[in-house]
């Protein structure tokens, strides 16, 4: 099996991540080659949680797998993944949206782009709210073929990269639990900038590898996956994005509402199926909990 080899995103080499040597190592890999397949690359599964060799850059708090899969390997993976939260995703829009709803006012509803976009849940939002032309880019199949046929001709089935969208073009751009997903972060992002138009938005949610449940869980957090192959904190967010050359507009904790069964089976709890059982009789398993539970938001403007 063919790894690429991957390193800190701001360090120049390993030793400048740590004055003592190495990056620290945090974790290693624990699944073999056979173990993979669409199913393990599906988003929000409750699977067993694979995961490359993980490091630690201790200069800046970037956490990554340092040993990843190759781009062409992971689209075919992803291409051919579950679509498997389509029950979720009313509350998904309310939970992007709420953040950054009061900045309504700043935007130029004329072009925007979600990257990472699924069915096209968060397209039709967008609609909704005035924008005039929206795309999306999507490389699950499965997604976009449950797409509502006036959002489906919207997508573009293919990872996110320089060329497919003309420079200058879009007022307003956002990612979901995409960045942490891509094998090169800089140049994800080096492109995003060059397709906004100046003082256009751009929107990124991600993980929060200093949130509390990711410390106490350690390797057992549900972000700890393969699917994962950068982890930010507030700070890296923020970091990566000026180094493309955004200014951050607005940085925050993303406050998530789900039912209680979604908790259950996306967390590490012992005897899982017997808590979900109890929920189930008592009749809890759709009752909604909001609370921040260690995911991170960003806006960034092109000046």
């Amino acid at each position: 099996m063919m790894l690429i080899k991957k390193k800190c995103l701001f360090c120049e080499n390993e030793n400048v991540c740590n004055e003592a040597g190495n990056p620290e190592k945090l974790y290693s890999q624990n699944f073999k080659e056979n173990d993979l397949n669409p199913d393990v690359f599906s988003a929000r599964r409750s699977t067993d949680h694979f995961h490359y060799n993980m490091k630690h850059c201790r200069k800046t708090g970037l956490v990554f797998s340092s040993d990843v899969l190759p781009d062409p390997v992971l689209l075919d993976l992803y291409q051919n993944s579950r679509f498997s939260y389509q029950e979720f995703t009313g509350l998904l829009c309310q939970n992007y949206w709420n953040p950054i709803k009061t900045f309504n006012h700043f935007f130029t509803k004329e072009n925007a782009l979600e990257i990472g976009c699924g069915n096209g849940f968060f397209i039709e939002k967008l609609m909704g709210i005035g924008f005039k032309n929206v795309y999306g880019c999507e490389p699950c199949k499965q997604a976009i073929d449950i797409a509502k046929p006036e959002i489906k001709e919207k997508i573009l089935c293919n990872f996110f990269k320089k060329g497919l969208f003309d420079k200058n073009y879009f007022d307003f751009i956002c990612s979901f639990h995409t960045l942490d997903h891509v094998s090169d972060p800089s140049d994800f992002l080096n492109t995003c900038f060059e397709i906004l138009k100046p003082k256009g938005f751009a929107y990124f949610i991600t993980h929060n590898v200093n949130s509390i449940q990711a410390i106490l869980l350690g390797e057992k957090s549900p972000i700890i996956d393969i699917e994962h192959i950068y982890l930010f904190n507030k700070q890296t967010l923020q970091m990566i994005g000026e180094k493309a050359g955004f200014r951050t507009f607005k940085n925050f904790n993303i406050r998530n509402s789900y039912p209680i069964t979604y908790w259950l089976r996306m967390s590490p709890v012992p005897f899982k199926k017997i808590i979900l059982k109890i929920a189930s009789s008592l009749r809890l398993s759709n009752r909604i909990i909001a609370f921040k539970a260690g995911n991170i938001g960003i806006l960034f403007q092109k000046l």
